[in-house]
């Protein structure tokens, strides 16, 4: 969506959309995570779990992180699972299809 420049609030094209319906349900799908390190102390009583994702983007570059977000006896708290950095290569480099001539 992001290459295209899709607005916020644009509606999607049909495929575009079936693609992204696709996506929200295998997401909602998961049942399980493993995270192969302690994130948090197990707490007597109930606990609500929860993944928080942000991104965000330019030319210049793009990151990502990853929060585990846990809920318990009133309190919040939050344990930084994953993130990621990026900066564009310094040479630009554009491809031309040999058949159309064209950039992709």
């Amino acid at each position: 969506m992001c290459e295209k420049k899709v607005g916020c609030d644009e509606q999607l094209k049909e495929g575009e959309k079936k693609r992204w319906i696709g996506w929200l349900d295998d997401l909602k799908s998961a049942k399980e995570v493993a995270v192969p390190r302690c994130v948090y102390r197990m707490p007597q009583g109930k606990i609500n779990c929860f993944l928080h994702g942000f991104a965000d983007g330019s030319i210049k570059a793009y990151c990502a992180v990853v929060h585990f977000v846990r809920e318990s006896f009133g309190s919040v708290g939050v344990t930084l699972l994953t993130s990621k950095t990026r900066v564009p290569p310094l040479k630009k480099l554009t491809i031309v299809t040999p058949a159309t001539n064209q950039l992709l």
